[in-house]
């Protein structure tokens, strides 16, 4: 089997670096785990924490490639691979040598547990290398309850299996007390990290309808705000994930100690949204949540504002774009749109859940994914963006965000 043509792609796109190749097609196709990875008693704490993970570094090799973090999908067929090659882990494609690749060691706060023995994980996790902490504080949606969720979705599913699950103890949502004990003390502790200096930590949580534990949506993650930013203070950005909210809210957020929201579009394609997102136009509405977001960045100012993309949906069969061209100049429309008015779209690749109902869909072409971080780098350039915030680093061998490689674009 031929090895990965980095050249030819090269040729193709010479103002991408060769770690955004890469590091696209790792997330297009996936990635194998050798056997002996977890047999070898050395490795063996490291690779199972990662490969629940699937985060990894790779470096290096014939093409002198810069440290990339990047979070792959493990893929029984994919031409990519990890196997211990003289001892250490080596990134392999179709079997021949691509670069080195590194796991990350388990966060040392990953062994500490609360009084009444809850580890700390499950309270709150890390990701991107260890830079940013993460608390799912409601970890299901109301969206499924009115079979309105998002086509690209499987977090209800997900709740489901761990609600059965020995392992990862499973809670509909959180108690604000105990998330702020774990933040303070994690983020109060260098030591306990794996990164020295963490970026930002996020609060997140699926859709509220209909409210929960008493609380409309906005007064439940205020509850976790105010919880936290007294005990952490305001040295890392607090990053809250939620469904659009009205500016009254927004402002409560605000002066709560919320740094930046992000409110997720998902995609841009006015139809598509109706077709991909139904419970967020149903409850919602895209023209209403559009004005939510420009609102937002009157109240928490440029850079402070984002919107998840999932790159690759506008594609989906039947009713997504044919043609890569198209689907460009949509979603980069969206960009535009979103970037003059000083909203970040933040972007992840289309992960095709076995449990969602865009299920055994064919992804994109790789040309798909190099060309839409090229257009987000491009009009962020235009638009004199400042970087995002809590997203950590931008540009080749800095980055930090591993669901796609539109920060790591850049010299």
């Amino acid at each position: 089997m031929p090895a990965f043509p980095l050249e030819a792609y090269l040729e193709r796109y010479p103002d991408v670096p060769p770690e955004v190749i890469v590091k696209e097609d790792l997330l297009h196709q996936g990635v194998r785990f050798g056997d002996e990875l977890v047999a070898d008693d050395r490795s063996r704490q490291e690779t199972i924490w990662y490969f629940a993970q699937h985060e990894f570094i790779f470096r290096g090799g014939p093409y002198h490639l810069r440290r990339t973090l990047v979070q792959a999908n493990v893929k029984a067929n994919a031409p990519y691979a990890i196997h211990l090659w003289d001892g250490s882990p080596t990134l392999l494609h179709n079997g021949h040598f691509l670069a080195e690749a590194e796991f990350l060691p388990r966060p040392p706060y990953y062994e500490r547990t609360l009084p009444d023995g809850t580890p700390y994980p499950d309270i709150v996790a890390t990701s991107y290398g260890g830079h940013v902490l993460y608390a799912l504080v409601f970890s299901d949606c109301h969206n499924w309850d009115y079979g309105e969720q998002c086509r690209f979705c499987d977090i209800h599913k997900d709740a489901q299996r761990r609600e059965g699950s020995d392992l990862i103890p499973h809670q509909v949502y959180q108690d604000p007390g105990r998330v702020a004990a774990v933040l303070s003390d994690v983020l109060g502790n260098k030591e306990e990290m794996l990164a020295g200096h963490p970026v930002a930590y996020l609060l997140s949580g699926g859709a509220i309808r209909t409210g929960l534990a008493g609380l409309s949506e906005t007064d439940f993650f205020l509850r976790y705000v105010e919880a936290v930013k007294p005990r952490v203070g305001n040295r890392w950005p607090c990053v809250v994930v939620m469904r659009a909210q009205k500016a009254e809210n927004l402002r409560r957020l605000r002066a709560a100690g919320a740094n930046v929201v992000s409110h997720n579009l998902e995609v841009w394609d006015p139809r598509l949204f109706q077709i991909i997102c139904p419970g967020k136009e149903r409850s919602i509405g895209r023209d209403e949540w559009l004005r939510r977001l420009l609102e937002a960045v009157s109240i928490f100012g440029e850079g402070h504002v984002q919107s998840t993309f999932v790159m690759g949906v506008e594609m989906a069969r039947p009713f997504g774009f044919r043609e890569v061209e198209e689907a460009i100049e949509s979603t980069a429309g969206g960009f535009d749109f979103l970037m003059a008015h000083g909203v970040i779209p933040k972007l992840c690749n289309w992960y095709i859940s076995p449990d969602s109902a865009l299920a055994d869909q064919p992804q994109p072409p790789l040309d798909y994914y190099i060309r839409i971080v090229r257009e987000w780098y491009r009009l962020w350039v235009r638009h004199s963006l400042p970087q995002p915030r809590g997203l950590g680093p931008m540009g080749p061998g800095r980055a930090i965000w591993t669901q796609s490689a539109f920060l790591d674009m850049g010299t």
